[in-house]
């Protein structure tokens, strides 16, 4: 599955790539914790046709998780796995997960290239071939690298101090 182009519709879990990771994981020889929400229509669809026919013992899927549970998840991770398909304009779980000291390897796709460092808090991949060897070197970087550049780079405090000028700026316009 490509890229989604502007004019076509969301297609929920898939835009996330999990199918994608579930290649990548296999071709590693690493177990997946798919972990995500589902609960349109179009989710479960998806779900149930793409991705539940490649469940092995080697997948754990996790819907709808709170909070905590989430965040868990994510210090016990190994890496996140992002294969996004999209052109994603953020990805908030990518900063959650480096703000717990857990690498990114993700496909070089929308927010990605402005979030991860390559080589300091997640691998950046060009292909979905690159992901099983990006997923192994994750184990190289350093957690507390990826903690303090969510925390110099990508706070409430560094958002915060980076837009006041620029609301005050539009003030003064008004």
């Amino acid at each position: 599955m490509g890229p989604r182009k502007r004019d076509e519709p969301v297609r929920a879990l898939g835009d996330k790539g999990p199918d994608v990771a579930i290649q990548a994981c296999r071709a590693a020889g690493l177990p997946l914790m798919l972990v995500g929400k589902c609960n349109e229509p179009i989710e479960r669809r998806y779900y149930d046709e793409v991705i539940r026919p490649l469940l092995d013992d080697d997948i754990t899927v996790v819907f709808n998780a709170d909070r905590e549970a989430v965040l868990q998840l994510l210090i016990d991770a190994r890496c996140l796995i992002m294969p996004i398909q999209w052109e994603e304009p953020f990805g908030m779980v990518m900063v959650e997960a480096m703000a717990t000291g857990t690498p990114v390897v993700a496909l070089n796709r929308g927010a990605v290239p402005e979030l991860v460092r390559p080589g300091l808090t997640g691998l950046v991949c060009e292909a979905d071939e690159e992901l099983p060897a990006a997923l192994h070197e994750a184990t190289t970087l350093d957690p507390a690298a990826c903690v303090a550049h969510v925390a110099e780079n990508l706070s409430t405090q560094r958002m915060a101090r980076d837009y006041e000028p620029i609301y005050q700026r539009a003030a003064v316009k008004d």
